[in-house]
């Protein structure tokens, strides 16, 4: 396991993505505060952390639709906060990105769904597309449901589709923003496999985004906690478990009492309600 100046110290030569010194601030508060991150090519990492500690502020950050008030954000050796916009537009054509609602656009069927990624970015004749896009249904398991509209799906269904649409231009990079959020367990441990599956199968990068400790186990490779906006302690699902560090220990074992706070900072209950 690794402590967060270990990880400052890391070496990033062999890093596909390495945010470094990186601060990022919504109004006056700091969301990111010094953070620094190392994934390697072709590995399963997950970013795990309390509720609103910034973890998908971070995925912003890599896609590039916000920037660090200051440090670097790197992917594939490509300087992500400085891209103009084509080339920003280029680079997003080498991500997949699957969001924790699936965000599948009501009115379309499954199959139009997947396609319109590769609509939008390519000039692919319509064999081409179906072909491309019946493949990646398949490898989700769902090639039977193309002319399903999204209303008709379950939640586990919707999100094996919004997997498909995010492989369906054989991205470098897939990031999953809560992949498990509302499924049941069935659902969950489906979705899962897939992930782990299509990284193996793809030879892709995977970044998941969660705060369900109890999912990562033979999934990933390798895990980083954040809290107070930095990497607090990275490593192994089996050695951030054993780690006895306090707060480490208070967010893997779900324990309401720690470091970490209940209430978000506020003045003194009594004072703000004499005002």
């Amino acid at each position: 396991m690794t402590t967060s100046t270990q990880q400052q110290d890391a070496s990033t030569t062999d890093s596909f993505i390495s945010l470094r010194d990186v601060v990022f601030r919504h109004d006056t508060r700091n969301i990111l505060d010094g953070l620094n991150l190392d994934i390697a090519q072709g590995s399963v990492v997950a970013i795990l952390g309390p509720s609103g500690v910034g973890k998908s502020t971070i995925l912003k950050l890599i896609t590039g639709q916000i920037r660090p008030v200051s440090g670097t954000i790197t992917v594939n050796r490509q300087r992500v906060d400085q891209l103009s916009g084509t080339q920003l537009n280029r680079y997003r054509k080498t991500l997949g990105v699957m969001l924790q609602n699936s965000a599948l656009l009501t009115d379309m069927t499954v199959f139009e769904n997947v396609a319109l990624p590769v609509r939008e970015h390519t000039r692919l004749p319509e064999p081409v597309i179906r072909r491309l896009v019946l493949s990646k249904l398949q490898a989700v398991g769902l090639r039977g449901s193309i002319d399903m509209l999204p209303r008709e799906l379950s939640g586990g269904m919707a999100r094996r589709v919004a997997l498909a649409r995010a492989l369906v231009l054989d991205p470098e990079l897939v990031l999953y923003d809560e992949p498990f959020t509302g499924l049941d367990p069935i659902a969950a441990a489906t979705v899962s496999k897939l992930i782990r599956h299509v990284n193996e199968a793809l030879n892709v990068t995977s970044v998941v985004i969660t705060h369900d400790v109890d999912r990562m186990q033979g999934l990933i490779d390798c895990a980083h906690i954040m809290i107070g906006g930095k990497i607090a302690a990275s490593g192994t699902p089996a050695q951030l478990a054993a780690d006895e560090t306090p707060m480490i220990r208070q967010f893997m074992q779900g324990l309401a009492d720690g470091p970490v706070p209940f209430h978000y900072p506020a003045p003194d209950l009594a004072e703000d309600l004499l005002q």
